[in-house]
This record gives structure tokens, C-alpha cells and sequence, in this order.
């Protein structure tokens, strides 16, 4: 089984035109669209089966619906792949929310909110997943879910937050995650690429969405079989943000 790791994309998100400029803003928001594009096409040319994406898919306060309709119509070009999501934080299953807005296309799979699971029998596989139904979540409400074994590979996708305690974004517990049954953990909500362990990973955003998040910026790519677990990274962003050192003399 080969699946892409992958979460915040943020569609929608909305650069301050005001600092860097009307056409900028417009341009960057193209380029969320231009990336999810680039990775359909990787999935399509790549015999993917599953592209898992950890929340926040699109950036709640600021998408639009032309914007919904453009993503939608890019994941409906999987030709193989089918796109499963998990809401974060930024897209929760809030009343009259986004994800209820289309009729989305047959290859997405939107996961039920809280606890829920979905089986993919041709693989063999189960995808767990927690779905946010709120904006901020304290507490760490998941330290008493017991999940089970339920098929030859069992994934977690997860919109949480791992290294920062206390936090707002759903609080969980590493020795936890180690815990669990799953033969892979995708978590969601960190910007850069984390690796916990060889099978618990944060696959960051495909593309960097402030000045702050430097580094490459990507997905990851897992093969899932007898032989075990392999992992690799793909980088797909379009930009990259740079910290750079500069000396400024006195103006005599």
C-alpha cells in the first residue's frame, strides 16, 4: 500500500495585502491551489492508493467558494487515489460548515466528527481519526480512546498537538501515540516536518504560510507492507522562506 502524509494546506488563507500588496495576495492564494494541483498530479503519476490529510485543509474564516470549487474540482482528477481528511482546527465540523457546502466529489472522504474510523477492504486497511468540531480544544480528551486493531494496516490521522504543553490545539501525550496498535501515525497542526518516531510523523504544510516557517516544505510518502515501513519526502513548495543575516553600517 503507498499513501501520501500530507495536512494544512490552508485553502484560502489570506496573505495582508496591505504588506505585501494586492497582486501578491492574489498570487499566493493561486499558489495554495497550484500546489494541491502538483500533488494530485504526483498521486496520479505515483500509483498512490490513499492521500491522508491531517486538517486544515482550508483556512475557515478566509476561503471562498470559488475557491472550495476549485479544490474540489482538482481532487475529482484522482484518478486512483482517494483523498480522506480529517477537520482540524481551522475547519471544524462547526454547524453549516464548509465541508456540508458542496456535493464533493466521489474520491473525497470526509471523516465523521470525534472518533470514527473507515475501512478500505481492497487494502486491507482501516483509517482512524479524530475530527475537530470546535475551534480550541484544551484538554486532553483522546487519553482514555482505546483503539483497536481493525485490518492488516491500521493509520491514525490526527489534527493535534504533541510538543507543546499546555496548548489550545488538542494536547496529546507522546508515550500515548507509542502506545497505540496503529502501524502509522499522521499528524497535523505543526507547520514544519516533525519526526517522533519512524512511524509517527508531522508531515508540516506543503507550502510555507509565514515568514516564520523556513525550511523545505512538503509531504510525506509512504510504502506500507510485509517488508515494513518506508518513508520519504517529497518537497512541493513553490516558496521558500529564508532567514538571513544582514550587517548595516552607520550612514557617516
Amino acid at each position: 500500500m503507498r499513501f501520501i502524509h500530507t495536512g494544512d494546506w490552508h485553502i484560502g488563507k489570506t496573505v495582508a495585502p496591505q504588506r505585501y500588496g494586492a497582486e501578491f495576495s492574489r498570487q499566493r492564494r493561486r499558489e495554495l491551489l497550484e500546489t494541491a494541483e502538483g500533488i494530485v498530479r504526483f498521486a496520479n503519476e505515483n500509483c498512490v492508493d490513499l492521500i491522508l490529510c491531517a486538517g486544515d485543509l482550508f483556512h475557515d474564516g478566509h476561503v471562498r467558494m470559488e475557491e472550495l470549487r476549485d479544490l474540489n474540482a482538482i481532487l475529482s482528477g484522482l484518478q486512483h487515489a482517494k483523498f480522506i481528511v480529517a477537520a482540524g482546527n481551522h475547519d471544524p465540523l462547526l454547524l453549516d460548515n464548509n465541508y456540508e457546502r458542496l456535493d464533493w466529489c466521489k474520491q473525497m472522504c470526509i471523516m465523521k466528527s470525534g472518533c470514527s474510523y473507515v475501512a478500505f477492504p481492497e487494502l486491507d486497511c482501516c483509517i482512524h481519526s479524530f475530527a475537530w468540531t470546535q475551534m480550541e480544544e484544551s484538554m486532553p480528551i483522546l487519553d482514555h480512546w482505546m483503539l483497536q486493531k481493525q485490518a492488516k494496516y491500521d493509520l491514525l490521522l490526527l489534527h493535534a498537538d504533541v510538543l507543546t504543553s499546555p496548548t489550545k490545539y488538542l494536547p496529546v501525550r507522546p508515550n500515548w501515540l507509542r502506545s497505540l496498535p496503529m502501524d502509522y501515525v499522521a499528524l497535523g497542526h505543526i507547520h514544519q516536518a516533525t519526526v517522533l518516531d519512524h512511524h509517527i510523523r508531522y508531515c508540516g504544510s506543503p507550502e510555507p504560510h509565514n515568514i516564520s516557517e523556513t525550511g523545505e516544505h512538503g509531504f510525506w510518502l509512504c510504502d506500507l507492507n510485509e517488508s515494513g515501513l518506508q518513508v520519504q519526502k517529497v518537497i512541493t513548495a513553490q516558496r521558500k522562506c529564508v532567514r538571513k543575516r544582514m550587517e548595516i553600517a552607520a550612514n557617516d
